[in-house]
């Protein structure tokens, strides 16, 4: 039997098991599988934070077409992998 429990550092993770196993009364936990959660998505101010610029600045990139956005309803979000790639693609004087 296996648990995954999202968002746990991997110093609660034994007081996760007592907590199933006393507390829920579960019979048995084998293992406990901590994964950590990262957002993939992100709003412009996080963005901008991210590359050290301004949000009028990713505002214009994403209007550029130079940074890809997911669209989720009326609420525009950008993958912190196409913030990570967009940084890789523009390093400049790097050996």
């Amino acid at each position: 039997m296996y648990s995954i429990i999202e968002g746990v550092r991997p110093g609660g993770v034994l007081r996760l098991k007592e907590v199933f196993v006393k507390e829920l009364g579960m019979k048995e936990i084998r293992k406990v599988v901590a994964v950590p959660v990262q957002k993939i998505l992100v709003n412009s101010e996080v963005a901008a934070d991210l590359l050290s610029v301004s949000p009028r600045t990713i505002g214009n990139m994403i209007a550029n077409g130079r940074l890809p956005v997911v669209k989720i309803g009326s609420c525009t979000r950008i993958r912190v992998r196409d913030l990570y790639q967009f940084a890789n693609d523009n390093l400049k004087g790097v050996i």
